[in-house]
């Protein structure tokens, strides 16, 4: 029986998205509309970060990676805080406008932190460490930088023979 080839989907081009409008004088700053893609694509009236803070705030984040690394060792390695203690130290609603990144930082060494269990410290005993190591950092920044989700061949054509190769590699040799 010959093999038939899937039709292809047809090209459609990406929907257009709405801009947020900027709020009018009789509107307050935080009804202007802002939708999920505006939020991610820094196309609201207050973006997030441009590339440049991006550059500056990356570099920050592996500097902050490497002491929590080299320092790991003085911190508890369970937390001593009760269920439900980040409840009361986070605000009721979210914010409508982006923070500054070093208070953010702050809440995560503050606020986060004290609930961490730190799986990659030396005195954590209950599973192995894994998945911490600094080239595996460092691939997990570059594929987050990349952003591709690898579900089909159409859209990430390097990664679907990876899996399909080791998959069958593996499978074939056992």
């Amino acid at each position: 029986m010959p093999s038939r080839a899937l039709p292809r989907p047809p090209a459609h081009p990406p929907p257009s998205r709405p801009q947020a409008a900027p709020p009018s004088s009789s509107q307050p700053e935080a009804a202007a509309a802002l939708t999920p893609h505006d939020l991610c694509y820094n196309t609201s009236p207050t973006p997030t970060m441009d590339v440049e803070e991006f550059r500056v705030r990356g570099k920050e984040m592996v500097d902050y990676i490497c002491t929590y690394m080299t320092t790991l060792q003085k911190r508890r390695v369970t937390p001593s805080v009760e269920p439900g203690y980040l409840r009361a130290a986070l605000p009721a609603e979210a914010p409508y406008h982006p923070e500054p990144w070093d208070d953010v930082m702050s809440d995560v060494e503050n606020k986060i932190m004290p609930g961490v269990t730190h799986w990659q410290h030396p005195r954590f005993h209950a599973y192995f460490p894994s998945g911490n190591a600094y080239p595996s950092i460092l691939g997990d920044m570059l594929s987050a930088g990349i952003g591709c989700i690898g579900f089909s061949w159409v859209n990430t054509k390097y990664l679907v023979p990876t899996y399909h190769h080791d998959t069958y590699s593996y499978l074939s040799s056992s």
